[in-house]
């Protein structure tokens, strides 16, 4: 009877402290005069995407599409224990991502940056001064005459692409997972543009590089998890160790960058390329550049950069697949500038306006980054930032604000039939808010690596069309579903295409 009247007692203590829980954070949401959606006790709002039952994308969709909080400017949330805030206004966005940038400039991100350093100290990451520093020193790399000084080395990534479709593709159409085909080039790219490294993925998917840089962001349920965890319980992550790549990912990038680094000081040669960069960063202050923190600069460069351009080549070539018409509109646009040009050069990809219509759509539709996340960091002294004049809450310093860029970028207030796979809606520049296109980011913290990754993207499509058809095949999606498991937008099934000769 003594047990039972225990357990009996310790359940009634547990019911009693969910109940107190469950009632607090709804309590603390309405003092405050901003709309609450509850979630589970402790879990709160983010259970099924941590049960891996939802994308990041459809939770914030889900959150921002409320049919009773959808005309507020904010909403409020828990992750776990921490009350957060979700912002709707795009002049609240404005302000938050550029004009009071320095009041919200670090990520909620975050992981122990003692035993993940390659992790946690890259420019994606990486907090306060130390992030200004790391900017400053590496934006150099992606002007636009740095771009336009890449473009031999794509064109040499680009020869054998060519080599390899025509040796694959004869007279019936060849069927390519599109994901798998654009993630090959995208490591031949930036392993040859950033680091002057031949890695031949285009002729042997089984390069190392492309391996390990796949395995980097391979999203399965273990990885899944400290991800989520990552971003929503991020002390928890410092507690327990969680590293944000996999001990073997650091230990290839580790040895293959101080590598290549090692031989480009004995050779003396200078490409301008991250590279250099890095290697002039140490020079300047071994202390602060050392190690671990200049492989998680370049670490992070891969990574980024192979999802995010692969990404967007696979759902352009799905979307052109299943729109024929668009499809066929790019490729005379294609095929004009070729001829006024004789080639394919800088210029040819620069000026092509549907292209970019094309890939601006395409980034809209599926952005990379579902959501971006903010830290509030008040730099006045001041323990909150006020939002007035869209609402009279102040959000509290270290309080975690995220925005919706998914669910914002498939507003139909925004974008009309926003599911359709419009590129002409990008004809009216003056109709887009520039808090309505999140796909870089906005504001300091914007991609670094934006025009690398536009060129990347459109060199691709326009050496595909120029002389391939791409259909829908057997196994194409006819929607997509996404990846529960990554906190990226993907497809959780190959996005399936044939290409055909014309």
């Amino acid at each position: 009877m003594f047990v039972l009247g225990v357990t009996a007692v310790l359940i009634l203590c547990i019911v009693a402290f969910l109940i107190w829980w469950q009632k607090s954070a709804r309590l603390y949401w309405e003092k405050n005069g901003v709309s609450y959606i509850p979630g589970p006790p402790l879990i709160g709002i983010p259970k099924d995407c941590m049960m891996l039952k939802k994308n990041c994308g459809e939770l914030f969709m889900e959150i921002y599409n409320n049919e009773k909080f959808k005309d507020e400017p904010i909403t409020g949330v828990y992750f776990f224990n921490k009350p957060s805030l979700v912002v709707r206004h795009p002049e609240l966005i404005k302000k938050i991502l550029i004009k009071d940038f320095s009041n919200f400039m670090d990520r909620t991100l975050s992981g122990d940056p003692y035993h993940d350093v390659i992790g946690m100290d890259n420019l994606f990451l990486v907090k306060g001064q130390r992030w200004k520093t790391i900017r400053h020193k590496l934006s150099p790399i992606f002007t636009t005459g740095k771009v336009k000084n890449f473009f031999l080395l794509m064109m040499e990534v680009i020869k054998i692409l060519e080599q390899k479709l025509a040796e694959e593709i004869g007279d019936e159409p060849q069927e390519y997972d599109a994901k798998e085909l654009a993630s090959l080039y995208t490591t031949d790219t930036l392993s040859l543009c950033a680091f002057g490294v031949q890695a031949n993925s285009l002729l042997d998917p089984k390069a190392d590089i492309h391996e390990n840089i796949k395995r980097a962001i391979d999203f399965n349920w273990q990885r899944g998890l400290v991800y989520l965890l990552s971003f929503f319980l991020p002390k928890l992550s410092s507690v327990f160790g969680l590293i944000l790549f996999s001990k073997e990912t650091n230990d290839f990038l580790r040895s293959t960058i101080n590598n290549v680094m090692e031989e480009r000081i004995k050779s003396g040669i200078k490409r301008n390329d991250l590279i250099d960069t890095l290697i002039a960063m140490n020079k300047e202050d071994s202390d602060l550049y050392k190690g671990d923190t200049l492989v998680a600069q370049a670490a992070i460069f891969l990574a980024a950069g192979y999802e995010t351009s692969s990404s967007a080549i696979s759902f352009a070539l799905y979307e052109l697949a299943q729109n024929p018409e668009v499809q066929e509109k790019l490729r005379q646009e294609i095929n004009s500038y070729i001829e006024k040009y004789g080639s394919v050069q800088y210029e040819t990809i620069h000026e092509m306006e549907y292209l970019h219509y094309v890939v601006q759509e395409t980034l809209r539709l599926y952005p990379n980054l579902t959501f971006l996340d903010r830290n509030c960091t008040p730099t006045d002294g001041k323990s909150s930032y006020s939002l007035e004049p869209y609402h009279k809450f102040a959000i509290p310093r270290g309080m975690p604000v995220y925005i919706p860029a998914m669910a914002i970028q498939r507003d139909p207030n925004y974008f009309p039939d926003p599911l359709k796979f419009i590129p002409e809606r990008f004809e009216s520049k003056s109709s887009l808010h520039q808090s309505n296109f999140l796909s870089f980011g906005i504001g300091p913290r914007e991609c670094i690596g934006k025009r690398f990754a536009y060129f990347q993207v459109k060199l691709s499509l326009v050496t595909i069309l120029r002389h391939y058809k791409v259909e829908a095949s057997e196994r194409t999606p006819k929607t997509i579903k996404l990846d529960r498991k990554a906190v990226v937008l993907r497809s959780e099934e190959p996005l399936y295409i044939n290409l055909s000769r014309i």
